[in-house]
């Protein structure tokens, strides 16, 4: 239960089926930070291209309030199950709620990845 899948999970997603390719509708690509954070932590990030291209746009999409506005699958990121659950607030009926999880899991990566120094 939980734990990284046993081969060919991404971390970046377009959330199209292969068929919807040529609709002309531009759907923002949402990430999976607790894939993106567990890599993270092994250390890998700087050894694998897409990886840190992710994390880049992670760390580029925190705004002037320290706020990470990065677009997230909600259904992943809610409800704790054995196939997700990052979500540490009561719920997202606020905004504010929402923002503070997501940002929190970016700040994760980020330390994880070595863009925040300890005593910095």
């Amino acid at each position: 239960m939980g734990g990284f899948p046993s081969q060919g999970f991404i971390i970046k997603n377009a959330g199209l089926l292969p068929g919807q390719k040529i609709t002309k509708t531009e759907i923002p690509a949402t990430y999976h930070l607790e894939y993106t954070e567990w890599l993270a932590r092994c250390g890998v990030v700087p050894y694998i291209p897409a990886l840190k291209e992710a994390v880049d746009e992670i760390i580029n999409a925190f705004d002037g309030d320290g706020i990470c506005r990065i677009p997230v699958l909600d259904g992943i990121f809610k409800g704790w199950g054995p196939y997700g659950g990052l979500q540490l607030e009561v719920d997202w009926k606020s905004k504010t709620r929402r923002d503070c999880d997501i940002t929190f899991r970016a700040l994760l990566i980020a330390y994880y990845a070595g863009y925040i120094k300890e005593g910095v």
